[in-house]
């Protein structure tokens, strides 16, 4: 974004300067900017060192140290060289010697102007050398460029060290990048945290593990069978799922329990009465006789009669009403104790008697089957109906001809 300036107008108050409102936005605006590109758009995260004056070459540089901005020579230039100090005055020619010789016992030395002196006189000294001029002053050592990657312990970013993380960091710059809430200690032992720790084990198959041997104690998944094995010794072992686990064998039962001691005997009661020796005897039969249940039925009718016009059955409404039965079952007609003794009792089908499945029974238990249990006027006629008929059959008085009803038979398979 580009800056905002704000107007002001060309004189006081003429009109023409930004509203207060407009004039604020553009502030915010462009602080708004300066705040994002140097901070976190809610407070500034780099800071400039002003506690030193900058130097000739010095420009503004980043240091993780301080996590300020500081005035430093760039990285690794060298400083600049010494000027070469001024070249000394030259010194006065000095006269040389050119000959050296004895004549008359006296030392002759020729010099180079050809002038002859004795030895010990003095003719001229060498003129003094010039001083070497002083070596300008050496320029100022440039900053060491940051170090590449290395082995070892890794600054982070706040310059500290964390013992046994697992840090990613900048191969360039050295600094961190992002540090791992997982570490490694010296003896390899790996510690996560609690939440959100995932440490994949999966594998192809187990033809891909590693040694068992080399990493025992190691855990491993197969995703070809689905099941997790871990090393021990030289061999992985397949670890069961829960669906695999089958309950163990029942436990063997055990020892019985000692036998308490027996109770006393209790005294011997009173005889008893000596017992009936019929059916009629009982005192407690509730007017019960044999023929009432001498065979199981269905259902037990009741019947009596309507003057000489009419049977009547207790289970069914109204004179001659239709009897409903079903194959296969029996049914029970209770025909009294004397009330039907002008009124012998028939069943009948197609204008005949029909004695199948027929058997009566008097109160004194005496038993009569098929034709022989037709036309009996007082205890119990069982019908066993077969279980092959169906359709209407009947019942009939065989000394009143208007005493007749419909005995209407259900098959059972049909139901």
């Amino acid at each position: 974004m580009s800056k905002l300036i704000i107007a002001t107008g060309t004189t006081i108050n003429d009109g023409t300067g930004d509203p207060l409102r407009d004039g604020a936005i553009k502030i915010n605006s462009n602080f708004s900017e300066i705040y994002t590109n140097l901070g976190n758009n809610s407070s500034l995260l780099f800071a400039v060192d002003y506690t030193t004056s900058p130097l000739d070459t010095q420009v503004l540089q980043y240091s993780s140290a301080t996590g300020k901005f500081a005035f430093s020579y760039p990285a690794g230039n060298t400083g600049a060289t010494g000027a070469t100090g001024a070249t000394g005055n030259t010194g006065n020619t000095g006269v040389g010697i050119s000959t050296a010789s004895i004549v008359s016992n006296n030392l002759i030395i020729t010099l180079s102007n050809t002038a002859t002196i004795n030895v010990g006189t003095v003719v001229g000294t060498t003129g003094a050398t010039g001083a070497t001029g002083a070596t300008g002053a050496t320029g100022a050592t440039g900053n060491t460029g940051p170090s590449g990657a290395g082995s070892g312990d890794v600054n982070s970013t706040g310059g500290g060290y964390v013992d046994n993380a697992i840090i990613r960091y900048n191969g360039t710059s050295g600094n961190t990048i992002q540090t791992s809430l997982v570490t490694i200690a010296d003896d390899g032992a790996i510690t996560a945290p609690l939440a959100s720790s995932i440490i994949p084990f999966n594998w192809a198959n187990t033809s891909v593990f590693p040694s068992a041997t080399t990493y025992q104690g190691a855990i491993a998944y197969s995703n070809t069978n689905g099941y997790m094995y871990f090393a021990n010794s030289s061999v992985w072992i397949q670890m069961a799922k829960y669906s695999d686990v089958t309950a163990g064998p029942t436990g063997n039962t055990g020892p019985t329990g000692a036998t308490g001691a027996t109770g006393a005997t209790g005294a011997t009661g009173p005889a008893g009465a000596n017992g009936a020796t019929t059916f009629a005897a009982l005192t407690d039969n509730a007017s019960l006789t044999i023929d009432k249940l001498y065979l199981p039925a269905i259902t037990r009718l009741v019947v009596t009669a309507s003057g000489s016009s009419a049977y009547l059955f207790d289970q069914y409404s109204g004179n001659n009403p239709t009897i409903y039965a079903i194959s296969g079952t029996t049914i029970a007609f209770d025909l009294g104790t004397g009330a039907l003794s002008s009124h012998p009792f028939l069943i009948r089908y197609s204008s005949a008697n029909y004695d199948v499945g027929l058997t009566h029974v008097t109160s004194a238990g005496v038993v009569t089957t098929g034709a022989s249990a037709q036309g009996k006027t007082s205890g119990t006629l069982y019908w066993k109906i077969p279980a092959n008929i169906s359709g209407s059959y009947g019942y009939l008085c065989s000394n009143h001809g208007v005493m007749v009803g419909v005995i209407s038979i259900k098959d059972i398979s049909a139901i």
